[in-house]
């Protein structure tokens, strides 16, 4: 691995990521490489082309969209050696309606003339199924690797590299605090490090910069509805969380086991932020973070909703909620049934206005209502 020593994490950790690359290659087949957002996967294509040199194998072709990317023609690939396989850089631009012909073009070019293809996208693969779906071919749902956030020896490795790049010095204490605060995302790093070179900022002046928290916001705002949805229930400890979701951030180190609870500090915040809808009940007006949304539910599901968030993050039983549905009659008008239907309707309407707050049931005890 000396050969290897100027790359900037681990070689063994590159290379094992690389091989299923080079895999996609020798089958001559398409192959899609899913990236969370803002990570370096132009930096890694460029080591794997230095690595692949090495394995015996012709040296792909790297294109790279652009917004402006339009035509299969741009790319020059008709006169190219239909053996050499094609890197596709910064290919989640292709998952537009204005982009179908060229993802089709590619996809068509590769499989005709057994020429490998790998897409590297910034986004998750239940998008990317979502998104091709409508293509109605097998060609898009062979070969999807996912690339994984790193881990703490990775991350240590990466700040070594950093400090022989900029001629400084990192001290070793700051190891465990930036990697537990980034979770192993490299480009938050080069951030901290950025501004601790740069402006001799300490770690929490930089995690409160303006520019620090632009780019966790900028992560926050490039994921998507589920997985914004799925971190918010794992991180409530709700039991409905999507585990499927749950495992792909699992396995793929967005919920990094090496932190506690597998959180890093930066998504903790996020959502804290972005849980932080306030339902209030005042004189029987329902307000969401101080404005008026009563007119959204009847007087009776505002009684409802009242004593819900008046036991919030407790269990309220079938028995109290029909005391406040149908008042001092209840016992002649109750039923398992009305209940049920009574709350499905008002959770239906919570979760139009603002799915963070969840209106839950817990079978033969009753219901709750958390955010």
């Amino acid at each position: 691995m000396q050969q290897y020593k100027h790359w900037p994490l681990h070689p063994e950790d590159m290379i094992d990521r690389f091989k299923a690359w080079k895999n996609v290659l020798l089958l001559k087949e398409c192959g899609f490489v899913f990236f969370h957002p803002f990570t370096e996967h132009t930096y890694q294509i460029n080591y794997f082309l230095e690595w692949v040199s090495t394995q015996k194998i012709m040296k792909p072709k790297v294109i790279s969209i652009l917004p402006s990317s339009e035509d299969f023609s741009d790319f020059n690939l008709l006169d190219s050696d239909k053996k050499t396989g094609i890197l596709v850089d910064n290919a989640e631009l292709l998952f537009t309606p204005d982009k179908d012909r060229l993802l089709y073009d590619l996809i068509n070019y590769s499989r005709i003339n057994e020429t490998p293809l790998i897409l590297f996208a910034e986004i998750s693969p239940f998008e990317f199924k979502k998104y091709v779906a409508k293509f109605g071919t097998t060609s898009y749902y062979k070969n999807l690797i996912n690339y994984p956030l790193h881990d703490k020896k990775s991350v240590n490795t990466f700040l070594r590299f950093l400090e022989k790049l900029l001629n400084i010095r990192i001290p070793k204490a700051l190891n465990t605090p930036i990697f537990k605060e980034t979770g192993g995302y490299l480009w938050l790093i080069r951030e901290i490090i950025r501004q601790i070179n740069n402006d001799k900022k300490t770690l929490s002046e930089i995690f409160n910069s303006e520019t620090y928290r632009y780019r966790i916001k900028m992560i926050w705002d490039r994921l998507s509805q589920s997985i914004k949805d799925t971190l918010a229930e794992f991180y409530k400890k709700q039991l409905g969380t999507n585990k499927e979701l749950l495992k792909y951030l699992t396995d793929t180190r967005f919920l990094n086991s090496e932190c506690k609870n597998q959180f890093p500090d930066f998504l903790i915040r996020l959502l804290k932020e972005n849980l932080a809808s306030k339902l209030e009940i005042r004189s029987l007006h329902v307000y969401l973070n101080n404005i008026d949304i009563t007119t959204h539910f009847s007087i009776y599901e505002r009684k409802m909703l009242t004593l819900l968030i008046s036991k919030r993050n407790s269990i309220v039983n079938r028995d109290e909620l029909a005391k406040v549905r149908w008042g001092d009659n209840w016992p002649d008008q109750y039923s398992d049934w009305a209940i049920d239907q009574a709350m499905y309707r008002l959770k239906r309407k919570i979760h139009s206005l603002d799915n963070t707050i969840i209106i839950s049931s817990y079978r033969k005890k009753g219901y709750g209502i958390s955010w």
